[in-house]
This record gives structure tokens, C-alpha cells and sequence, in this order.
């Protein structure tokens, strides 16, 4: 019997965990490779269950936004670390205890982005300063 969809959760997991090892081996074109997919298939499983996966496709974002920054493509990684601070508010909204120090953490990428455009005041803005 076919159940197209049930191993979706753990293709983006997979694709998740690659693009975050490639970024950590400083390849930020691999793991940019793995994460649109990741991104794609992990995005409509938060909605359906945001309370567990709301915070994992935070994460996602965040690697994304991140590989983005590493090779220059600014305006994408902004967008991304956006979308990765919103998820991690949500998150945190749910569960403070366990995500408000990653929520803190993902506030840091707006702010480094706009430093990397030479913009210091959107970079304290950003933090919150």
C-alpha cells in the first residue's frame, strides 16, 4: 500500500542535518544544495504541528540564512533570518524555557547581515538596541 508522504518528516530531517554539516565544514554551496527541499517539505509540516516543528524548521531557516550570509547573497539571508526569528518567537511563545536562548541567538543573524551591508544602526536596531 502506497502512503506517499510518510517519510517527508525524515527526508527534511536528513536534508536539515546535511545542510548543517556542510555548513559546519564551511561549504556554504552544499549546504545551500540540501536546504530549498528541506525548507519545501519542512514548512507545511510546522503548520500542521507547530508545537513540535515549528522550532526545527526555525533551525532550518537559520542554516539557511546562514549559508546565504557566507556567500554574499545578502538580501536572501535577510530574508531567511527573518523568517527564522518568527519561528523561534513562535516556538518560544509555546515553550520560553527551552527556545528563548536560540530565539536570542537567531536575533544575532538580522543584526550581522546588516553589519556585512556596512549598516551599523539597522544592526543595533535588530538587536533591539
Amino acid at each position: 500500500m502506497a502512503r506517499p508522504g510518510v517519510f517527508e518528516p525524515h527526508l527534511a530531517s536528513a536534508l536539515n542535518n546535511l545542510s548543517d554539516d556542510f555548513l559546519a565544514l564551511g561549504d556554504a554551496e552544499n549546504a545551500l544544495a540540501a536546504a530549498p527541499e528541506a525548507v519545501a517539505l519542512r514548512t507545511p509540516l510546522a503548520r500542521d504541528n507547530p508545537a513540535v516543528l515549528e522550532p526545527l524548521l526555525a533551525s532550518l531557516l537559520s542554516t539557511t540564512g546562514a549559508a546565504l550570509l557566507v556567500l554574499g547573497r545578502l538580501d536572501e539571508a535577510a530574508e531567511y533570518a527573518d523568517m527564522a526569528v518568527a519561528a523561534y518567537r513562535a516556538a518560544s511563545e509555546n515553550r520560553p524555557d527551552a527556545f528563548v536562548g536560540r530565539l536570542a541567538a537567531a536575533l544575532g543573524n538580522p543584526a550581522n547581515i546588516r553589519l556585512a551591508r556596512q549598516d551599523v544602526t539597522g544592526a543595533l536596531s535588530a538587536t533591539g538596541r
